[in-house]
């Protein structure tokens, strides 16, 4: 890889970690936030003192496959969603390291080797030569997953807390020796990287694989390797260890694929908390599992409550599903005769103390500005005296945080905020106009930087206006007109997936799929899941024993299902469009097209941006309209 060292630039390092997941240290005289300060205190010193760093126009296809790895691995799982840095620098050794301050750092010994071992695998076997890009993203994946399951589990925080209650706050100062991993957390961790992986996108077999490799390179005596892998139990125990808990990892995966299931529909979440205590028990003091709960709460109390006393919509910090708040407040727009009562302050809840105090306990963990703009949106609807300036003042600080990035979410419920709390539904009217343009032209990428994502509905963003604009005696007829017409009913017209059309039930799955490899229940679907295919289709169940009726299909990278005609994952956005014509909404990190009464979601990635005209199609799902419908 030739590739010319440039100066490394100064890096602005946050909090990893606030004490409460690792509930205090009984047997250490060193209290958390010491312990926290060492840690931030020897990233910095480690990435100040490292080796150079090379920029990010100088790493050719690699800038894009590590973006398109990274975001998967801490985006698509929902592990973080604030500023992710990626730092290669110029060095003969591996190294993969994640910081405080979410700074991802990789050698340019690291990539050279996947190079070359790429280049091994395509002389032996030339078809997997198809798409170099994705081959590299598949050898460099477990590298990142492995740093982000370490992050997922607050691991290094874990070590030092061990480390310090050892030798009772003696020097230790360097970045590895405090956070080195014992057995059982590396066992942890590659539980908890196999999880991540699979959450993302990725095949199953994948982690197995690396640790197989790793394992070669163990007995071989890589040099280049020699200190990676020596820092770390060995190889082959990892393989061992990994192995003995298969039954119970299986069942961790598939509470997982249920959970987020719940997430993206708001359906069967008491299943979800089920999932997510038996993950709790699994992963003790996990920060990504207390995330998960707290959306999971915080998505139970919006639904217990009318939206007329909401009044205006709230932009989840994750992946929201297509319909859900837009459909409930789009009814409630209906509703209106005049101008919206002002929101009503909520009664005492479980779910809603349940994801305040989540809120609370992860703004301690790292800067998230999208945890801190939901936050905002529990506290101004609460009946203490002093909430709705609190709010204000947090959601302000989260909306700035969060300009110039892909995200508007923290900028869309700053919005709403104003317009709650009383202070200024003008301004409210104003930002979200704003945040309508930047919806349909996102920001240009931050070299360097692995983009926020998307993770709300952009339609929610008229109907805010709407709300928004009723409370300061406005009409918002041409935001009004903009619904209308995106909700019009369109005739359904057929469209066929792999021989999967509309109306076709579970008899018609089997016949065209054959039978699943796997199917996840929840209350109210079913995913059947073909990995042969990398597909997945999702089922209404049937009632007094009739089929149940096929909803939609999710299809994954090297996919050889189409949507139609040759397009394929791994195609150019233009190729889609080319096809599909332009998406009319974007929504969970993806582009959304409507397509004679269907609806098809593309996520891209890669290229210039995440959204950018270069980008590839990652992953589809088509949803199938009601036959013979409007």
């Amino acid at each position: 890889m030739n590739r010319t060292p440039k100066l490394a630039a100064i890096f602005l390092l946050g909090m990893f970690a606030v004490s409460g997941l690792y509930a205090d240290n009984p047997a250490s005289a060193v209290p958390d936030s010491e312990i926290r300060f060492r840690l931030r205190d020897a990233a910095a010193r480690e990435l100040s003192g490292g080796p150079t760093a090379i920029e990010s126009r100088d790493l050719g296809d690699w800038a894009a496959v590590l973006e398109s790895s990274a975001f998967l691995l801490f985006r698509k799982t929902e592990l973080y969603r604030g500023t992710l840095r990626i730092l290669v620098v110029s060095d003969g050794e591996v190294r993969c390291d994640l910081f405080p301050g979410l700074t991802l750092r990789m050698s340019s010994a690291l990539l050279d080797g996947i190079d070359e071992e790429m280049l091994a695998l395509v002389a032996s076997s030339p078809s997997r030569g198809r798409n170099l890009d994705d081959l590299r993203e598949r050898l460099v994946a477990p590298f990142i997953a492995f740093e982000a399951a370490r992050f997922a589990l607050d691991q290094p925080f874990g070590a030092a807390s061990r480390l310090l209650s050892i030798t009772a706050g003696g020097d230790i100062s360097s970045w590895e020796a405090l956070t080195a991993p014992n057995e059982d957390e590396t066992a942890a961790i590659d539980r908890m990287a196999t999880l991540l992986l699979e959450a993302a996108g990725y095949d199953g077999s994948l982690y197995g694989e690396w640790l197989a490799s790793l394992d070669e390179d163990f007995r071989d005596g890589s040099e280049d390797k020699r200190a990676y892998l020596t820092a770390l139990p060995s190889p082959r125990w990892r393989i061992e260890a990994l192995a003995s808990s298969s039954a119970e990892n299986q069942r961790d995966r598939g509470e997982l694929r249920g959970i987020f299931s719940s997430l993206a529909s708001a359906a069967a979440l008491d299943e979800a908390r089920f999932s997510l205590a038996r993950l709790e028990a699994r992963f003790p003091g996990s920060p990504w599992v207390l995330r998960l709960k707290t959306f999971v709460a915080h998505l139970s109390w919006l639904a217990s409550q009318d939206p007329a006393s909401l009044s205006v919509a709230t932009f989840l910090p994750f992946a929201q599903g297509a319909g859900g708040e837009f459909d409930r407040f789009k009814g409630l727009l209906t509703r209106l005769a005049g101008t919206p009562a002002p929101a009503m302050p909520v009664t005492a809840s479980a779910d809603w103390a349940s994801a305040r105090s989540g809120y609370a306990a992860l703004r301690g963990l790292y800067s998230d500005s999208l945890l801190d703009a939901a936050d905002a949106m529990l506290q101004v609807y609460s009946r203490e005296a002093t909430a709705a300036a609190q709010a204000s003042r947090l959601a302000e600080a989260a909306a700035a945080s969060e300009r110039g990035q892909s995200s508007l979410t923290a900028r869309a419920n700053g919005a709403s905020v104003l317009a709650l709390s009383g202070s200024d539904p003008v301004r409210c009217v104003f930002i979200l106009e704003g945040l309508r343009k930047l919806a349909v032209s996102p920001a240009d990428p931050i070299s360097g930087q692995v983009p926020w994502g998307f993770p709300g509905d952009s339609r929610l963003l008229l109907l805010n206006t709407v709300l928004c604009a009723l409370k300061d005696g406005k009409s918002a007829a041409a935001e009004r007109a903009d619904i209308a017409e995106l909700s019009a009913g369109t005739e359904v017209k057929p469209i066929s997936v792999r021989n999967l059309t509309n109306g076709d039930d579970t008899d018609a799955l089997l016949d065209k799929w054959g039978h699943p490899a796997e199917i996840v229940y929840n209350l109210v679907t079913e995913t059947w899941y073909y990995p042969g295919l990398a597909a997945s289709v999702t089922v209404r169940p049937g009632t007094a024993g009739a089929a149940g009726k096929v909803l939609s299909v999710t299809v994954g990278p090297r996919s050889p299902v189409s949507p139609g005609g040759e397009l394929r994952t791994g195609d150019t956005r233009q190729e889609w469009e080319g096809a599909f014509g332009l998406p009319a909404w974007r929504s969970a990190d993806r582009s959304v097209y409507l397509v004679n009464g269907n609806r098809i979601s593309v996520l891209y990635l890669g290229g210039d941006a995440v959204f950018g005209a270069q980008a590839r199609i990652r992953e589809y799902t088509v949803e199938f309209g009601d036959p013979g419908t409007r």
